[in-house]
């Protein structure tokens, strides 16, 4: 699996990250919140993905995963306005799911 390109790019990934919080009001949930970015059908939190956070950006966390809508690493527990139901992706064959969605860079 390649990678995506702000997995591996601090800067890039902070850039979106800014982006994101700009455009689709990421930060905090509130306590109650039911739609965190952890149950989004964009949150991929495969093995393989994992694997691309630590290794592209030194990141060793279970709470975090990549959002393939807005290109950029998230906490679970945070919320957006770009939320999609059915999440998060997760599982071997994630890969396979995104790359078919054409939600990954190749």
């Amino acid at each position: 699996m390649n990678c995506p390109t702000a997995t591996g790019n601090p800067r890039l990934n902070e850039s979106n990250m800014k982006k994101a919080v700009d455009s689709a009001e990421y930060g905090e949930a509130e306590e109650d919140a039911e739609y965190k970015c952890g149950n989004c059908a964009a949150f991929i939190q495969t093995d393989e993905m994992e694997d691309c956070i630590e290794e592209g950006l030194g990141i060793d966390d279970d709470d975090v995963g990549y959002c393939s809508q807005l290109a950029f690493v998230c906490s679970e527990d945070n919320v957006c306005t770009k939320w999609l139901s059915g999440g998060p992706v997760k599982g071997k064959n994630g890969g396979i799911i995104i790359k078919i969605a054409g939600m990954m860079d190749e």
